[in-house]
């Protein structure tokens, strides 16, 4: 009895345990069931805001309606998931909203949303911004292995203008702006920061005559300063050297040398020892201003300051430049002089209308001689060599837009130049014509700009060469005094170019760089005039001293004035 008893409670347990777990059980297989092999969603009626042509940088926002068709009431614990795959959008200021549930996630082009009620129509509302052209946006809904096939995609092709500055109609627009304008229209068709995409709505908007200002200032027509400073900066180590050959004419002492050879001069200012010392002015005291010595060291100075006029192709600025050369030299006989000098330039220009400016610094070794051919005509050469280091800004200032380029870079630049003399004695007055040729080929770096709001750009690299003669004549005339010899003079120059010619700089937007562009430089002046006036001293045991001023005549958007100062001593 007790038996029986004991198997009734158990079997009382038991089914009491059944009746508990079946409602869960049932729970279970009832939501999987439901929740497998009869889910299907549909992604119908995609609509696009706002239609195709859009305007620069226009957001479009897609309304992307999510139905199944599933219709009971969701079981106990069921869970869905659902995710929208979005391809041919690029991740340019995606957003999403979701009006029907919280549980959605944003993970790149893909939403996903988790938990949510089937029986609720969903809708996500997408937005981005396009690139300019034709792009190909597909949206494909999708459930996993919950649904029993995969939905079909939608596909929406759309368009946004691709021209952002309109073709340029006004015959007062430059081939620099066009030129810039059609680099400008790449760049905006395939924009995607977000700063590039704000000045090109902003160039969209603007005025011809507002759209020619904004293009004169983006285009890089600063830049073509560069190749002018590498020239600026070489003819002025040049300058500084021939200064010093001039002053060799001083040369040793007679007591070495035969005086005939001998010229006392400085900053081109030439006078046979030789005359001097039959000249009753200055009798015997010649031989204390010739030290007995062979090599000579030098200091020489040059500021060359003056501005250059704004063209259609190029920038107008102000200019300086300071150079400085140091050397020594060594007489081999009373024919031959051989030396060497290391020289350094710094060249500041301030762009006009508040565009910039450009600072450059250059380094350089030369090697220079002199030669007599006989004893009143000369022939003197100099090498040089050099780099060059360059730091532009370029402010870009045009309705809604105020910012700046930055650009770092480098160079080197070679420089040759020989001066045939002849001198001719009439009275007391030294008449010297001598013709000179000087040849200068520069190389600077490409680089890339940092700044400008989008607007920066890459330069190739540049290379300007230059080749020119001078025909001239100089006159002067030694005044003896207690202390040494005074020699004042002046000359005239004609100056050819014969290269130097016009060239293009190649420039790519830096968000761009698979659009180039071109802009011209102007050709140079092919004629044009030098005067010059200087005062040099000759002091006892091998010491002088020279200033000299000039300018630059006959050059139509360059004004171009140059003080020269220096010393010498030998020992």
């Amino acid at each position: 009895m007790n038996t029986i008893k004991k198997i009734s409670k158990n079997r009382a347990i038991i089914v009491k345990f059944l009746l508990v777990l079946f409602p869960i059980l049932s729970s279970v297989f009832t939501a999987n069931s439901h929740a497998s092999g009869h889910l299907s969603l549909f992604l119908n009626n995609v609509q696009q805001s706002p239609a195709n042509n859009l305007p620069p940088g226009q957001q479009v926002t897609y309304s992307l309606p999510l139905s199944t068709n599933y219709q009971a009431t969701t079981p106990p614990g069921a869970s869905l998931f659902f995710e929208i795959i979005i391809t041919g959008a690029s991740n340019n200021n995606i957003s999403a909203a979701f009006t029907s549930s919280s549980n959605c996630t944003i993970d790149g082009n893909t939403f996903f949303c988790r938990g949510i009620n089937i029986n609720q129509p969903q809708e996500v509302l997408f937005s981005w911004i396009p690139p300019i052209g034709s792009t190909a946006i597909t949206f494909r809904a999708s459930c996993g292995e919950l649904c029993t096939s995969p939905p079909p995609a939608t596909v929406i092709t759309i368009v946004r203008e691709q021209e952002i500055i309109p073709e340029l109609t006004q015959t007062t627009f430059n081939d620099t702006q066009r030129a810039t304008a059609e680099s400008l229209n790449q760049l905006c068709f395939s924009a995607t920061h977000e700063a590039v995409i704000n000045q090109c709505e902003n160039l969209s908007a603007l005025s011809e005559s507002a759209l020619g200002i904004a293009l004169s200032q983006i285009a890089p027509d600063e830049v073509t300063a560069q190749g002018t400073n590498s020239v600026k900066v070489t003819t002025t180590q040049l300058s500084n050297v021939q200064t010093r050959l001039a002053s060799l004419r001083n040369g040793p002492s007679k007591t070495q040398f035969s005086m005939k050879g001998i010229m006392l001069a400085m900053n081109g200012d030439s006078l046979p020892a030789g005359l001097l010392a039959d000249s009753s002015d200055f009798g015997s005291d010649l031989s204390s201003l010739i030290k007995d010595s062979r090599l000579g060291l030098f200091v020489s100075g040059r500021i060359n300051f003056g501005e250059k006029d704004s063209t259609s192709r190029e920038s107008g600025f102000d200019f300086e430049t300071l150079g400085i050369t140091a050397g020594l030299d060594y007489w081999y006989n009373s024919k031959l002089v051989l030396g060497g000098a290391l020289g350094y330039a710094k060249t500041d220009s301030d762009f006009n209308a508040n565009g910039g400016n450009l600072d450059s610094t250059a380094h350089s070794a030369s090697f220079y001689g002199s030669y007599y051919l006989r004893e009143d005509a000369y022939v003197d050469w100099i090498a040089t060599y050099g780099s060059n280091d360059f730091s532009t800004r370029r402010t870009i200032i045009y309705s809604g837009v105020n910012t700046a380029t930055q650009g770092d870079t480098s160079g080197s630049q070679l420089g040759l130049s020989s001066t045939a003399t002849i001198d001719y004695r009439i009275g007391k007055l030294l008449i010297s014509p001598y013709m000179r040729v000087d040849y200068i080929n520069a190389n600077i770096k490409g680089y890339r700009e940092t700044g400008g709001s989008g607007l920066a750009l890459a330069i190739e690299k540049q290379n300007t060469k230059s080749f020119a003669t001078a025909l001239a004549v100089r006159a002067s005339q030694a005044i003896s005094q207690r202390w040494g010899v005074l020699v004042p003079s002046a000359y005239v120059e004609w100056e050819h170019e014969f290269k130097d010619d016009g060239r293009l700089i190649i420039a790519r937007f830096v968000e761009d760089p698979t659009s180039a562009f071109s802009i011209a430089t102007d050709n140079p002046d092919r004629d044009y005039f030098k005067f010059g006036a200087a005062l040099s001293a000759t002091f006892p045991r091998g010491k002088s001293a020279y200033i000299s001023v000039a300018t630059v005549a006959g050059q139509d958007t360059i004004t171009s004035s140059t003080i020269d100062l220096g010393g010498r001593m030998e020992f």
